[in-house]
């Protein structure tokens, strides 16, 4: 606009015709026109290249949806308690194990040290069906 201004300055004469005036003022309204059309496309098409960036960043923000949130955080906790479950199972197995090793003929109950599986040679059966310690005679002395 300036610049228009500064050669509208330079081309008028010192005396001007009504007419003469008005062809020059419609000459710098066609131009301020022109450049105000240019400057208004520039303007249009920047703003497109803005918005398909912001649609383009709007769609690569994930949507955050809570009833997804929601079914993940069930699921969760539904693979946690099977976990605590299988847990369980394996406590019990271990247990199990580990009174069943104490409970077999190959351990103390008490310490866990080797005995032996065979009855002491020393052992005599009763008549009612129980193990007794056969003394030797040398023991009692005779």
């Amino acid at each position: 606009l300036a610049s228009a201004l500064g050669k509208l300055q330079q081309e008028l004469p010192t005396k001007i015709s009504k007419q003469e005036l008005d062809k020059v003022l419609a000459a710098l309204a066609d131009a301020l026109r022109g450049e105000f059309s240019q400057a208004n496309g520039e303007f249009q098409a920047a703003m497109r290249f803005l918005r398909q960036d912001f649609h383009q960043a709007i769609s690569q923000v994930p949507r955050l949806d809570t009833a997804l949130i929601e079914a993940n955080q069930a699921r969760l906790r539904s693979q946690v308690s099977a976990m605590e479950l299988d847990l369980e199972d394996v406590r019990k197995g271990v247990l199990h194990k580990h009174v069943v090793q104490a409970a077999g003929t190959t351990n103390c109950v008490s310490c866990y040290n080797n005995r032996s599986q065979s009855p002491d040679p020393r052992s005599v059966a009763g008549a009612d069906g129980k193990f007794y310690s056969r003394l030797d005679s040398d023991f009692l002395g005779y």
